[in-house]
């Protein structure tokens, strides 16, 4: 199943959803149905949700540079 969502996935075929459940999977992350999700993310621990501020982060960058717009980014980890 997760070999032919991947397949289907890098043949352009396959849908948003299918996509995020093959990253889920592939890279062994919990998928939360949105039933159990908590407003203040206690559902997910602080390394998993550092992790997925980088990725919307690092998506984010690679946007600005195919628009050829410069972002200085700079973090401040409290915790």
């Amino acid at each position: 199943q997760v070999r032919n969502l991947a397949m289907r996935s890098l043949a352009g075929t396959a849908s948003i959803r299918d996509m995020v459940k093959v990253f889920h999977r592939v890279y062994d992350l919990p998928i939360v149905q949105p039933a159990d999700a908590k407003e203040d993310f206690s559902h997910i621990t602080k390394l998993r949700l550092a992790m997925r501020f980088g990725l919307i982060v690092e998506e984010f960058m690679e946007l600005c540079e195919a628009m050829d717009i410069r972002a200085d980014i700079n973090f401040l980890y409290l915790d």
